[in-house]
């Protein structure tokens, strides 16, 4: 005859009636097992509070509530989603960290707009600062683009020489209308971005001058 420890004998009388009080009440809602002592409930299909020292069988996949031997509550499960729930907590949930991270991405640039500027003047000085550092570029692109049209003019001047037999006119005065024709382009290219740019200056510093005015008027407003 074998002899088992009492704590062994305790083991395995758990374990037997445990699978045993499965095949009659039903698997446990996913995995979840009350203590000793513990009792575990619900609110079935009629409405009706069911609860067990086990996991009743009509509390599979509905929400439960399990309580101590003095009956506090001691932890609740969530009800099982269908597919359809747990798509909708999931879109909830992007939903919500989408907010979250707006308004951690709001607040550290709202910290970074106090820290760059003591003042609405520091901010008109380094606005000034941006905007003629634009114009200059603006001015001598501008510059190099009439320059560029105003050789190209010259050229073609000189090739009307040969407008009666383009086939004779010269390889170099060719590539030079060329070199002008990239030139312009590259020019005006570049002309456009840099107006844009300026025009995004003065947006982004309205912007700003705003958003520091708020948040030095509130802090102004505190007792």
């Amino acid at each position: 005859m074998l002899f088992w420890p009492d704590k062994a004998r305790h083991r395995l009388f758990a374990l037997v009636l445990f699978s045993f009080s499965a095949s009659v009440w039903g698997a446990p809602q996913d995995a979840v097992a009350p203590r000793a002592g513990q009792s575990v409930c619900c609110i079935d299909a009629s409405g009706q509070r069911v609860c067990s020292d086990i996991t009743p069988r009509q509390c599979n996949g509905r929400a439960l509530k399990i309580y101590n031997s003095q009956g506090l509550l001691v932890r609740e499960v969530a009800a099982r989603m269908s597919a359809e729930e747990k798509a909708h907590a999931e879109e909830k949930a992007r939903l919500e960290k989408q907010v979250q991270d707006a308004i951690r991405e709001q607040r550290r640039k709202d910290q970074a707009l106090l820290s760059t500027y003591t003042s609405l003047e520091d901010m008109d000085r380094a606005q000034k600062r941006r905007e003629e550092e634009a114009t200059t570029v603006i001015g001598d692109t501008r510059s190099r683009l009439n320059a560029a049209k105003k050789r190209k003019q010259d050229l073609e001047a000189e090739a009307e020489f040969y407008a009666n037999s383009p086939k004779s006119l010269p390889p170099d005065l060719s590539r030079q209308l060329q070199d002008e024709e990239y030139e312009i382009k590259a020019q005006t290219t570049l002309l456009t971005a840099k107006q844009k740019e300026l025009d995004q200056i003065r947006k982004i510093f309205a912007e700003d001058r705003k958003r520091y005015v708020e948040l030095t008027t509130k802090a102004s407003d505190k007792p």
